[in-house]
């Protein structure tokens, strides 16, 4: 890839990525965030000027091949990220328990960004650089705009299983917890999780910086093999202590406590 057009993908890149938040997610099925620039490019033919032979190669190359493959492992991975979720904020489960699951969501979320590489790969191969750049601009407009489409998401770092963070519930008063309470989520919980979790998830963050950089540059999966396997392996650590953490606060509170986390963190 010619380096201004990987310098426009950066700056979208860079203005998306935030690290780990407990509101919302980017791709819930992907292992690394990524642009998803052909809607946009198929909406906005005309202005662009991509021509009917480059239109017909982006339905050939890209939409007969590339959603079919990523939409089953989506599909997969939601199933996944509902069955552990449930099996933790349920039925109790533990991260011994789930490891089956764990591996399973982490694989078929490589795989999922295995594809979208190779997909915007061939993007850049059908499209002019400037063609490229204008459509990227598009969806960081998109993006910064209040108005803008609710598709359009803010790319991010998010834990491979969306599990809450039920700290925001205490601080505001939805949950009451009593001193004893309070004295034992700090000491069993916040003392002992958080500083295994985030630094993982930090790790995640730059990991996602360096793999954003090296598609804007135009590497392919395989050149990107190692950082992706990395990538794999931090995010799936990283929720052995988030559940460990939400496997302890449950035996804190209250089952009417408990229901109360599980009702109010999903509404």
């Amino acid at each position: 890839m010619r380096p201004m057009l990987a310098v426009i993908i950066l700056i979208t890149f860079a203005f998306h990525a935030s690290l780990h938040a407990d509101t919302g997610r980017g791709d819930a099925q992907a292992l690394v965030q990524l642009p998803h620039p052909v809607p946009a490019v198929m909406e906005d033919k005309v202005r662009l000027g991509v021509t009917e032979a480059q239109a017909q190669a982006i339905r050939e190359r890209i939409i007969g091949v590339y959603p079919g493959q990523i939409g089953s492992r989506m599909q997969r991975a939601a199933e996944l990220e509902r069955e552990i979720r449930q099996a933790v904020l349920q039925d109790n489960r533990t991260r011994v328990q789930l490891k089956v699951q764990l591996d399973e969501l982490a694989a078929v979320q490589r795989e999922v960004t295995d594809i979208q590489i190779d997909a915007l790969n061939t993007l850049a191969d059908i499209l002019t650089e400037e063609q490229m750049q204008q459509t990227l601009a598009r969806l960081e407009q998109q993006a910064e705009s209040p108005a803008g489409p609710a598709k359009i998401e803010k790319f991010r770092v998010d834990e491979l299983a969306l599990l809450p963070h039920p700290g925001k519930l205490f601080k505001q008063g939805s949950i009451q917890l009593t001193p004893e309470q309070q004295q034992r989520l700090v000491e069993d919980v916040k003392a002992v999780y958080p500083p295994l979790f985030h630094p993982k998830m930090q790790q995640a963050f730059e990991l996602q910086r360096r793999l954003q950089r090296a598609v804007a540059e135009g590497k392919s999966k395989e050149e990107v093999r190692e950082l992706l396997d990395e990538m794999a392996s931090i995010k799936r650590a990283a929720m052995d202590p988030r559940i460990d953490a939400l496997n302890e606060l449950r035996a804190i509170l209250t089952p009417e406590q408990w229901d109360a986390v599980n009702r109010l963190s999903y509404q």
